[in-house]
Parts: structure tokens; C-alpha cells; sequence
């Protein structure tokens, strides 16, 4: 049996206007970075770019500069993370035809953005944000 404490997070509107602009930068930085590998051909690289060319490559572009590093570092490892999910499943055959990740319209309750699991979440502009109960 495990243990489980539920808990509630009062997150207040400042710090929810940074957290809902933080997901926007990091689906944002998972969009450009998912654009590069599906084109990384005419783009004029020359090798497929994995997550260390990626977090080195991006590190001077408004939407990773929007994020902590360890976020910004951690969108990219785990874009490459589905990445070779999709290319195991492809050769093992384990789904018939699996799809290749997509672009995010916005990254809401995923590991890359971790506040409080029992927070409500509300669509805004932004992106996400949590919403007082």
C-alpha cells in the first residue's frame, strides 16, 4: 500500500501570471525544437539533431532564455525522450503505426510544468495557469 498526502497549493494572481507564462515559453521552446527535427534537412543540418545540439543550439533564443535553465534543459530532454520512443516503437513494431510527437498548444499538467497536483487549471491567453478553488 502506498501513501499518498493530499495537498493544496494558494498560488497568488502574480505568481500564477509567471507559472501560466512559463508553460507558454516552454510549449513554445518544445514547438521550435520539434519543428527542428522534422526539418532538420532543409534547415541545412547535417546531422539529426539530438537534445545536448538542441539545449546548445537554442541556448541564446527567447523562449529558452524565458526558463530556468533546468526547465529549458529538461523540455528538451524530454522532447528527445518521445523522440526515441517513437523511433523504438517504429522498429519493434510494439503499435502498428505510431505517430511522432506533435506540437503543443500548451504544456498543462505534464512533467514540464510541476506545481501542485490538486490545482485547478484554466485555459487563458497565456497559456495555463492555476485557478483558486
Amino acid at each position: 500500500m502506498l501513501l499518498a498526502q493530499k495537498t493544496s497549493v494558494k498560488i497568488s494572481q502574480k505568481y500564477e501570471n509567471i507559472i501560466g507564462h512559463m508553460c507558454y515559453a516552454a510549449s513554445k521552446l518544445w514547438n521550435v525544437c520539434n519543428y527542428e527535427r522534422y526539418h532538420y534537412k532543409e534547415m541545412g543540418i547535417s546531422e539529426y539533431p539530438d537534445w545536448y545540439y538542441q539545449k546548445k543550439a537554442h541556448k541564446s533564443d527567447l523562449w529558452y532564455r524565458q526558463l530556468p535553465s533546468q526547465t529549458a534543459q529538461e523540455t528538451c530532454k524530454l522532447l528527445d525522450k518521445a523522440w526515441k520512443s517513437f523511433y523504438a516503437l517504429k522498429k519493434s513494431g510494439g503499435v502498428r503505426e505510431p505517430n511522432p510527437p506533435v506540437l503543443k498548444s500548451k504544456i498543462c499538467g505534464s512533467p514540464i510544468c510541476r506545481w501542485g497536483s490538486c490545482t485547478k487549471l484554466a485555459q487563458t491567453g497565456y497559456g495555463c495557469r492555476c485557478q483558486r478553488n
